[in-house]
């Protein structure tokens, strides 16, 4: 029985996913699980679902950096990418500070756009209300 629970608990440490987060890039900059306050999937009833990150002020910087091409008013396309798969291209005409990027989760259903937020964050999302 003990060894049931170790090794579920050696398991569960070794998981790739566990905390840690896959490499999340948009553009040139890796974005890391500390630069991310919250990424959570929604549904959207016309479409796939998106997935929304909410950044820190050091994940906006390094938005504004992946973003600095478009300053030159001309549309630029910044990759946004996790382990190496091209989730999206970001279309843009200027460098983008807002705290808040969404994204679509084509080809996936709400489920695994669930399991993708929690990929690019680390993390769990944040809870949308706190009990008192």
């Amino acid at each position: 029985m003990i060894a049931r629970l170790f090794a579920l608990l050696m398991l569960a440490v070794a998981s790739p996913t566990s905390a840690q987060g896959g490499d999340f890039t948009i553009g040139d900059q890796h974005i890391q699980p500390a630069d991310i306050v919250d990424a959570r999937a929604i549904p959207d009833l016309e479409g796939p679902p998106v997935i929304m990150i909410t950044f820190n002020d050091a994940g906006v910087g390094k938005l504004m950096a992946a973003t600095r091409g478009g300053n030159t008013g001309l549309t630029i396309m910044v990759p946004v990418a996790i382990d190496g798969e091209k989730l999206t291209d970001l279309v843009t005409t200027e460098v983008r500070g807002d705290a808040v990027l969404t994204i679509t989760a084509r080809g996936r259903s709400i489920a695994q756009a669930e399991a993708l937020a929690k990929r690019i964050s680390g993390k769990d999302p944040v809870p949308e209300e706190f009990a008192e």
